[in-house]
């Protein structure tokens, strides 16, 4: 029986991973504009019941308490919802329930991860399902938004910003669990194509802040796996930034042109697109306003691209600081444990996963607790990690 309930539980699990994916493929986005949806996809219902009915198949109080970054993260959720209703009763705003909706979302992903009992060979494939999914959408995306691998000056596929972080997450996955893969089996080398050929749609979709992400988040993995750290590490990346500079030397002229305007297409002389003199602005404003921020002077700027800074912006350190404590809490532990953990382990791929939403979130207002259902799959992998690398001194996995 027992063995049932699990297997049921991680079917639950791919059919959530499946919606999650599925929610950005073009016949769902168009389908979705035919009703009249303007945000959230035909999709959207099913996700959060399949959400709900996992949490559900998880929910032990006993065992979610035994973890003190739960027991912490609970008691800053309910901060933040105490912080809403203040917000409301004082000021007549209603906006900070998006952000306690969201952030609650991402802390269930959290305690769904820490409870859902995965072995090794499950929780391989739930990654590679996740991430052969999500590269399949971006294919899709291309296919029938852009009509193929050409940089346009306009951004032309739907969803850009969740379906590139969910790229860049899918990427790490691929090098994580190439890592982590016996060397004597040959196709674990398929997984490095699989990485380069993500990397290609973001390029085509132009999702700079992902790829960055990617890129920087990949540095990391290689030098956790390598464990040597010192002269080694500082001389083996040295070799790959001139092994990689003399790859671009002998690319063709048009993958290199393909290259450069991905980054640069239709931006003109500010590579930010504005987004460094907008919170250049938010920062003067908070400046101003530090308690309430933008709470009871209705002053509009455009949009922020910091979700620290958007936050504090809205409403002011007073209210937004169990927000930003939570914040800084989920990286500083993910930080931690990524490079205290002593073995480099397919089960500690839940820490790393979280840089990619938090790197993103330094220029985007959304993540890392969105936008929408888009990164919950990073909480859940997060709260996976926490449970097996972390506060039980006895593993739950087989």
């Amino acid at each position: 029986m027992k063995k049932f309930y699990l297997i049921f539980r991680l079917a639950i699990l791919v059919v959530l991973v499946f919606l999650i994916t599925m929610s950005s493929h073009p016949e769902i986005v168009m389908r979705s504009k035919s009703v009249g949806l303007e945000s959230g996809t035909i999709l959207s219902r099913y996700i959060v019941m399949v959400f709900g009915v996992l949490f559900v198949l998880c929910f032990n109080i006993k065992s979610f308490f035994k973890s003190s970054f739960i027991r912490k993260s609970l008691l800053l959720l309910s901060l933040i919802l105490f912080s809403y209703l203040c917000t409301f009763s004082f000021f007549g705003s209603k906006v900070m329930w998006g952000d306690f909706r969201a952030i609650g979302i991402c802390i269930i992903s959290i305690m769904i991860g820490w409870q859902i009992s995965l072995n090794r060979k499950s929780f391989v494939f739930v990654v590679l399902l996740f991430s052969a999914l999500t590269l399949y959408v971006g294919l899709m995306q291309i296919r029938t938004f852009i009509g193929g691998f050409s940089i346009e000056d306009q951004y032309l596929t739907e969803h850009k910003n969740a379906l590139g972080a969910m790229l860049a997450t899918s990427l790490v996955l691929f090098m994580l669990v190439f890592c982590n893969t016996d060397r004597k089996h040959w196709w674990r080398w398929l997984y490095v194509g699989m990485m380069i050929f993500t990397f290609v749609v973001m390029l085509t979709i132009r999702v700079r802040a992902a790829m960055l992400a990617s890129i920087i988040v990949l540095l990391i993995v290689y030098y956790l796996y390598n464990k040597k750290g010192g002269k080694n590490f500082v001389i083996t990346v040295l070799a790959m930034c001139v092994l990689i500079g003399l790859i671009i030397v002998v690319l063709p002229s048009s993958a290199k042109e393909f290259i450069y305007n991905s980054f640069t297409q239709n931006q003109g002389d500010d590579i930010t697109s504005g987004r460094m003199w907008r919170n250049i602005a938010a920062i003067e404003f908070i400046l101003e306003h530090p308690l309430f921020g933008n709470l009871n002077q209705g002053i509009h700027i455009a949009q922020i691209h910091n979700y620290p800074l958007i936050t504090l912006y809205k409403y002011g350190l007073l209210f937004a600081l169990p927000i930003l404590i939570l914040y800084f809490m989920i990286i500083i532990h993910a930080i931690k444990r990524s490079f205290h953990n002593k073995e480099f382990d397919i089960f500690s791929i839940g820490y790393i996963a979280m840089f990619i939403p938090y790197i993103i979130s330094i220029a985007e207002p959304t993540m890392p607790f969105g936008p929408g259902t888009a990164m919950i799959f990073n909480f859940l992998l997060f709260g996976v990690s926490l449970r097996n690398t972390n506060e039980l001194t006895t593993k739950i996995i087989d």
